[in-house]
């Protein structure tokens, strides 16, 4: 009996020993998060992914939250398409949405119409002997008037109205009003704000501003 109370009082000693060793292996490893787990990827502690945004993403060395970078507005869905397709393949995530529409007045110069398309014909034949930009319209509201141009300032529309007069031509001016549809375009911040603000300038759109949105980037559905 005497054996067998050691032999257990052994035994116990050497699991409480094991237990001891094992808890202080796992906060040795805890307190080192740059290790290597020996197959190039390193340990990430869950205190460290607190510090990430859902997506991950962080802009020089600094957690961005949910903000997004705001790049508009920019003139038409052509040109919204260019800069997402440009910055996509720069690696970016990015989309576009439709912005609020913009109402824009030009103003088109135009030869009265003439009353038969023979007439008209003739009268463009003489202004193009001019070296005057013309074209004749074949259909519509204006149909055998000359186009002459449009203009977004009505005063340059008066002085190429007053010059085709000086020339002996009956000329008028018309307001056109015309939907110009701008769109925004945001973009998830992978890389830092002046980064991704040499970026857009590289793909040409130097002249459409950009900033930091606190609009969600969820808000868009970036390409993934």
């Amino acid at each position: 009996m005497r054996w067998i109370f050691i032999t257990l009082i052994v035994i116990n000693g050497l699991y409480l020993g094991w237990e001891l060793w094992s808890q202080n292996a796992g906060s040795t490893l805890a307190v080192n998060p740059g290790a290597d787990t020996g197959d190039g990827q390193r340990l990430v502690l869950l205190s460290e992914t607190s510090k990430l945004t859902k997506s991950g993403s962080v802009v020089g060395g600094e957690v961005t939250g949910d903000e997004c970078f705001l790049v508009g507005p920019v003139s038409g869905l052509a040109k919204a398409e260019q800069l997402v397709a440009g910055l996509q393949a720069q690696g970016y995530k990015a989309a576009f949405e439709e912005a609020e529409n913009v109402e824009a007045i030009q103003f088109w110069v135009l030869v009265p119409p003439a009353d038969d398309k023979s007439e008209a014909l003739r009268t463009l034949k003489s202004l193009q002997a001019l070296k005057i930009d013309s074209y004749l319209l074949s259909s519509g509201e204006f149909v055998n008037a000359i186009s002459l141009g449009v203009f977004n300032e009505e005063r340059s529309a008066r002085i190429l109205r007053n010059k085709i007069m000086d020339e002996g031509f009956d000329a008028e001016i018309h307001r056109k009003t015309q939907t110009i549809r701008d769109y925004l375009v945001q973009i998830e911040p992978i890389q830092s704000f002046e980064n991704t603000k040499k970026t857009v300038i590289s793909l040409g759109f130097a002249e459409a501003p950009i900033k930091i949105s606190d609009v969600a980037c969820e808000k868009f559905a970036l390409a993934r």
